[in-house]
């Protein structure tokens, strides 16, 4: 930036000097052009009018008095003109009077110099108004630059506004639908302050609760809790999910309407962090008390079905056992009759052909008869209610399975003696026909040379091991096939053990062999396996 100094030094300005006298515009340029100024005269007003209009002068020297027109009226034209009003005119006449400097001043003259000059004077005056021109010059340039730098912050201003008021419309839109869709929910909706648990907004569901949206906002969220260790457990819950980066919450908690009735209620928070600081929740509170309802209706009916299953299970036993029994002494004593009856009548017999033919008959009687046998023992094992688990597997086991199967089956039992005669008709009859199904999957699928079966217990519970050295399987896609060929498969082998309270474990790898293992908790202490 240029110094005041620099300013009021001559700089070689542009002066046009103007009188109708030449022997005063020689003065006058002699004097000026030895200061250092470029100086134009112009003889004459209308010349001076055309030079200074083609190529407008920094300073203008104008006479007053000019037989053409006076210095008063150039000067009126030249403010008149857009291209010279701004160029500085200073008066020239040996005239005194006040009245005349008003009329110069009037007329858009900025000083005046008195004749006979003063060659300080007039130099000090062009001096002062061109370092003043210059500084206007200057100043309005900056005037300019500032205009023109607020006129662009003016209009970045707007242009930022503008955007911000389409921001704000699509903000209040999206507001406006998120409060219709939010209005539209069942589920109470809220946005909750932390750490000072202040509800800042809840949409108009909150009303199922009595209350108005505006009777809810800057209150903690404490009067909505009929529990008041539900309120306790969510706030650390809370501080707990901070910490650790928890972005949902859900939680069971009762819930208190206005009037005071209660209700169980499922909440969901999601968390709000800004630079990782948990700032505020947003909830949603659903009634579910009849969903808990239906759900113990539900699970009623299920109990009701496990007991009624366990009533089918037990009255097909007893119906099994009844057709055992009278097979066995229905058909099975009148085969044994028979045989006795073909031996005695074979031995009085003198020919033969004929006790030979009475020898074949009677192996025949023999053969039905082991087959009745099998027949009853595979209907309902007597063994099973008389001497226990253990021995109606073993007798299974002896009289069923390995027959034509090439299969070892090795039956462990870590009971006392009797042991598990003490065990519920239920309990044994569902242990039987879930180890007697595995011990058949074992013999048409596993490709087994070795089966062992253990049975122990473990205080109250029964453990029973069904193990074998075949090929082994994936357990998920075992129990996925809920079903196969010759019984109901491990899947329903676990829904038996489920109706007891008991389950189904399975250990297995493609390759290495098959366990599974039936636990019945409480079997020997009247839990659920017990009746």
């Amino acid at each position: 930036m240029e110094s005041q100094s620099d300013l009021t030094r001559p700089t070689g300005g542009d002066i046009l000097i103007v009188d109708d006298e030449v022997a005063n515009l020689q003065l006058l340029r002699d004097l000026l052009s030895r200061a250092g100024y470029r100086v134009r005269p112009a003889l004459g007003p209308q010349l001076a009018l055309e030079s200074a209009r083609a190529h407008p002068p920094e300073l203008i020297l104008l006479d007053v008095r000019m037989p053409e027109m006076d210095g008063f009226e150039v000067c009126r034209q030249l403010k008149a003109d857009e291209r010279t009003r701004d160029v500085p005119v200073l008066f020239v006449s040996a005239m005194q009077e006040t009245i005349e400097r008003v009329r110069a001043f009037e007329a858009g003259g900025v000083d005046f110099v008195s004749k006979p000059f003063q060659a300080e004077e007039v130099l000090a005056r062009v001096r002062a108004h061109l370092a003043l021109r210059q500084m206007t010059l200057h100043l309005e340039s900056l005037v300019d630059e500032r205009t023109a730098e607020l006129q662009a912050r003016h209009e970045a201003l707007r242009a930022e506004m503008a955007e911000r008021i389409r921001i704000e419309d699509e903000l209040r839109q999206s507001h406006d639908y998120l409060q219709q869709l939010t209005d539209s929910m069942a589920d109470i909706v809220f946005s909750v302050k932390v750490p000072e648990r202040i509800v800042a907004w809840v949409n108009h569901a909150v009303e199922q609760l009595g209350y108005r949206p505006d009777e809810c906002i800057g209150r903690t969220t404490e009067f909505l809790y009929a529990d008041q260790a539900d309120f306790a457990a969510m706030a650390e819950d809370l501080r707990r999910a901070e910490k650790d980066g928890t972005e949902v919450l859900h939680k069971e908690v009762l819930l208190r309407r206005k009037e005071g009735g209660v209700f169980p209620a499922d909440v969901t928070i999601s968390l709000f962090r800004v630079g990782g600081k948990l700032v505020s929740v947003t909830g949603i509170a659903r009634d579910i008390a009849e969903r808990l309802e239906k759900e113990q209706r539900i699970q009623e009916y299920q109990n009701r079905l496990k007991a009624l299953a366990a009533d089918l299970t037990l009255s097909e036993e007893r119906e099994r056992r009844r057709i055992a029994e009278q097979l066995h002494d229905g058909p099975g004593q009148a085969l044994a009759y028979a045989r006795m009856r073909l031996a005695s009548l074979s031995k009085h017999l003198g020919d033969g052909g004929q006790a030979r033919a009475l020898d074949e008959v009677s192996s025949y009687v023999r053969e039905a008869a082991q087959e009745t046998g099998r027949v009853v023992s595979g209907l309902s094992p007597k063994s099973l209610l008389d001497q226990g688990l253990v021995s109606a597997l073993r007798d299974w086991a002896t009289e069923q399975s390995p027959g034509g199967s090439g299969i070892e089956i090795e039956i462990v039992s870590r009971l006392e003696e009797g042991e598990d005669r003490g065990l519920s008709d239920l309990t044994r009859t569902f242990l039987f026909r879930n180890t007697r199904e595995l011990l058949t999957n074992v013999v048409k699928h596993a490709g087994a040379s070795r089966v062992q079966i253990v049975v122990q217990r473990s205080g109250e519970q029964l453990e029973l091991l069904v193990r074998d050295d075949g090929q082994g399987c994936d357990p998920t896609q075992a129990l996925a096939k809920n079903g196969g060929e010759g019984g109901f498969g491990l899947f329903s082998i676990r829904e038996r053990m489920a109706d007891l309270g008991g389950v189904l474990e399975i250990d297995s790898q493609p390759g290495r062999g098959f366990t599974a293992t039936l636990l019945v908790p409480s079997a020997f202490g009247g839990g659920p396996g017990k009746t």
